[in-house]
């Protein structure tokens, strides 16, 4: 090797570098792409892990052919559900992508385009994805959390309830995001350095109603000095924390059937409780983000013109408040 070098050297070459291999992309896209995120680090380096079980070795990005993606799908889904496994794939698709780009590799193909882990005829029903609580349910799992969970949890509970907001976007709130003492007691769901929405359309301010309302005055006076709403799971995977704990009290008893999700299956209902808590107690309607109504209900109306709500766009106000 040190005899090639010297006689390339010498003859005014350079030593060509080696074919790129499915480590050195990731390691690319770890640095160019997720670089400091933790949760996007330990999910990169979960799924390259099942692609070195899969293929064996470091491979060179040019030598993968059809059959090698496919034998990294087959490996995926062993334990897993097709969903997962897309998700998956998808993040193998955007690594290799970004190797073919960054190092040149014009003319190569990526082989995990347009691979699934199904057939879309074969998909998983919608009847096996989580689906909302029943108010049976809802019911018996919120006496349980109300019950057993500790006071913060009751509180997130409460409020994902009333508000349809992602687990995240409430554990991750701060004192200075609850405003009770405006006209509309709101929330506002923004991006700060301890918590990170889902996208920018996700910024929003969300109405506090009802339990939610109550939920919120009572952990605003709890946090006294602290700058976090709560302490406790406002950090990194904290929401993923609160979201697992109450899991433990929302996991349906028969005769329920079909799996629920603590959080996720909450946004449908609240939605629907809001909007009667809304006619019950302003004798009007509101007008909620484009996100949570999907469209507002005959005879709401949105104001723009609000200076409230400038800073991230028009999400509610009251009509005929009294």
């Amino acid at each position: 090797m040190e005899g090639r070098a010297v006689a390339i050297l010498s003859g005014g070459g350079k030593l060509s570098r080696p074919a790129p291999t499915i480590e050195d992309a990731r390691k690319l896209y770890l640095k160019e792409m997720v670089k400091d995120d933790p949760k996007k680090t330990l999910e990169l380096d979960r799924i390259f892990k099942l692609v070195s079980e899969a293929l064996r070795s470091d491979r060179a990005l040019v030598s993968l052919k059809r059959e090698d993606a496919k034998e990294v799908r087959d490996h995926m889904l062993d334990g897993r559900k097709p969903s997962s496994v897309n998700r998956y794939l998808n993040v193998v698709r955007a690594v290799v992508n970004h190797a073919i780009r960054e190092y040149d590799l014009a003319g190569s193909a990526n082989p995990f385009m347009n691979l699934e882990a199904a057939p879309k005829d074969k998909a998983e029903p919608d009847r096996d994805k989580r689906r909302p609580f029943t108010a049976e349910e809802l019911k018996d799992t919120t006496a349980r959390i109300l019950v057993l969970a500790n006071p913060a949890l009751q509180r997130i509970w409460q409020m994902l309830e009333g508000t349809g907001c992602r687990p995240a976007e409430v554990a991750g709130l701060r004192v200075s995001d609850v405003h009770l003492d405006h006209v509309i007691p709101h929330m506002t769901v923004e991006w700060h350095d301890d918590r990170r929405i889902k996208n920018a359309v996700s910024r929003r301010r969300v109405p506090l109603l009802g339990t939610a309302l109550d939920a919120a005055k009572a952990v605003v006076k709890a946090a006294g000095g602290s700058a976090m709403l709560f302490p406790a799971y406002g950090r990194p995977n904290g929401a993923s924390s609160a979201s697992a704990a109450q899991s433990h009290y929302a996991l349906p008893s028969p005769p329920y059937e079909g799996p629920l999700s603590a959080g996720w299956c909450l946004k449908g209902g609240s939605r629907h409780r809001a909007w009667s808590l809304v006619g019950e107690r302003r004798r009007g309607l509101w007008s909620w983000t484009r996100r949570h109504a999907g469209g507002s209900p005959a005879g709401a109306q949105s104001c723009p013109g609000a200076d409230w709500q400038k800073p991230i766009g028009p999400v509610l106000c009251p009509m005929g408040a009294v």
